[in-house]
């Protein structure tokens, strides 16, 4: 085979004179270097290219080529150059107009600098678009010249990049002889061993044996006995007088947490108001307020959230404390409902002893039932030492209930929910009726409830000698000409009317039913 002879320069003037218009007029005259420039240093050596009349070698080749790299690379570095500096000064025009603006703000012409600000901003806006938009004119146009160039040198027979390229390897001739075929193994005329045949009835697997199901079930499990004894409750933590705090609500707490009555005989936890000639003697607390409207007497201390509202003691040397104490709810015996001192009101066993006059006993109405006992006309004497437990007690018509045990009697009124039909009203005393104690002051404990609203009222003439209210859910109401002499404990405590309420008991240390 014959190698392909490199062209003559004779066949190519139509590209050496593309390089050279390229060179000249597309890249321009570049930033000069020590001696010739690249664009003249491109030009000689093409001439002297053209000149010659031996064919072009590759490493010629590659020198014009390295030559153009090297025209390219001068261009665009002028191109940066020119960029970098009208940029510069386009920015310190910038910085000028800035300062023109600011000596003009200064002048106070808003207007002008109103306008002049819109003008300079977009004459600098287009100043830097311009420089830009020059930068990548000539960027890209060298760049297509350099391509361009790149391209025609490449279409030369025999050009390598670079300047020492290598010749590619000589080809060796191919060898005429045909190479022989692999022989064949010979074929094994054994016959392949037979197979089995395969047997198409199925042979059944015998099924596992089944247990022998026991037909006697199995016994239950022994339930545990219920101890029917109720569950004794927490026991009191230990007490002292010395151990009681010296802040008012700290030491309201600490009698609360005890189980005892403390330094406030009369509570409203939400509000206590008298008006209309009320007397109330007695500390006092609530963690609402203490008004008073009209004539009042309001004698001790006092303690609520908002001291500065609440009503001027009538009386000197009282004492008004901020504070807040929530008394606990009643805890109630969990056997009530089944041993309680009900059936002494009426029946045919031992019963509590009315006025010897026969016909007083039906002047006590009681029903077992709804558990409402009505008192009227009459006096009757409860002497029990064990609970009784309420839905409603009435006491009209000079009526007396007088309790007689030797330790204080407990007498609970059970929360609206257990008492269907019954009034709201849970205890009434009106009419000139009474409540007396002859050994042990008792106490009324009303659970109350926090969905259904329960009251407590003494009115028209009634009396008391001695009783504990501790209703921490219902609210109590005195009208119209009254005598209280214990203490209350309720949601809401109101007096109006000539009436009076006071506390000459020492009820403090007074054991309660608290949860």
């Amino acid at each position: 085979m014959q190698q392909q002879q490199p062209k003559a320069l004779g066949s190519l003037p139509r590209v050496v004179s593309i390089i050279l218009l390229l060179a000249v007029f597309g890249l321009g005259i570049g930033a000069t270097e020590a001696g010739a420039s690249p664009v003249k240093r491109l030009a000689a050596y093409t001439a002297s290219l053209k000149s010659q009349s031996a064919p072009v070698t590759d490493q010629q080749r590659s020198e014009l080529g390295r030559q153009l790299s090297q025209r390219y690379t001068a261009a665009q570095k002028k191109v940066r150059n020119d960029y970098r500096k009208k940029l510069r000064l386009a920015k310190k025009k910038q910085a000028a107009q800035a300062r023109l603006l600011t000596q003009a703000a200064k002048d106070n012409s808003r207007a002008a600098v109103t306008g002049s600000a819109r003008v300079l901003r977009k004459k600098s806006l287009l100043a830097t678009l311009k420089v830009k938009r020059g930068y990548r004119k000539s960027f890209n146009r060298n760049r297509l010249v350099f391509i361009s160039g790149q391209g025609f040198i490449i279409r030369l027979p025999g050009f390598v990049a670079g300047p020492n390229p290598t010749p590619p390897a000589p080809v060796p001739p191919a060898d005429p002889t045909p190479t022989p075929p692999a022989p064949v193994p010979p074929v094994d005329p054994t016959p392949p061993t037979p197979i089995p045949p395969v047997d198409p009835t199925p042979t059944p697997a015998p099924p596992a044996p089944i247990p022998p199901v026991d037909p006697t079930p199995a016994p239950p499990a022994p339930i545990p006995p219920v101890d029917p004894t109720p569950a004794p409750p927490a026991p009191i933590p230990p007490f002292s007088e010395a151990s009681v705090p010296g802040e008012p609500a700290s030491a309201q707490s600490y009698y609360y947490s005890h189980g005892r009555i403390g330094l406030e005989s009369f509570v409203g936890e939400q509000s206590v108001s008298l008006s209309s000639g009320a007397q109330l003697t007695g500390n006092v607390g609530s963690n609402g307020s203490i008004s008073g409207t009209g004539s009042y007497s309001l004698c001790g201390n006092l303690r609520s959230t908002t001291p500065e509202n609440n009503a001027d003691p009538t009386c000197a040397g009282a004492v008004d404390a901020p504070g807040s104490v929530t008394p606990p709810g009643v805890r109630a015996p969990l056997d009530l409902a089944l041993n309680n001192s009900n059936s002494r009101l009426a029946g045919s066993g031992e019963l509590d002893p009315v006025d010897s006059s026969v016909w007083q006993r039906s002047n006590i109405d009681w029903n077992p039932a709804t558990r409402v006992l009505r008192v009227n006309y009459a006096s009757l004497t409860l002497k029990s030492i064990s609970a009784y437990s309420f839905c409603r007690v009435e006491i009209s018509g000079g009526a007396k209930l007088i309790v007689d045990t030797v330790t204080p009697a407990s007498i609970f009124f059970d929360s609206p929910e257990n008492c269907p039909g019954a009034n709201s009203e849970q205890l009434s005393v009106s009419g000139g009726g009474e409540i007396l104690y002859t050994q042990a002051i008792p106490g009324f404990y009303f659970l109350g409830s926090n969905l259904m609203p329960t009251s407590i009222s003494f009115s028209g003439g009634m009396s008391v000698n001695g009783m504990v209210v501790y209703a921490p859910k219902t609210n109590v109401s005195f009208h119209s000409g009254y005598s209280f002499n214990g203490a209350i404990i309720a949601k809401s405590l109101s007096l109006s009317g000539g009436g009076s309420v006071q506390n000459s008991l020492d009820l403090r240390n007074y054991l309660l039913p608290l949860n």
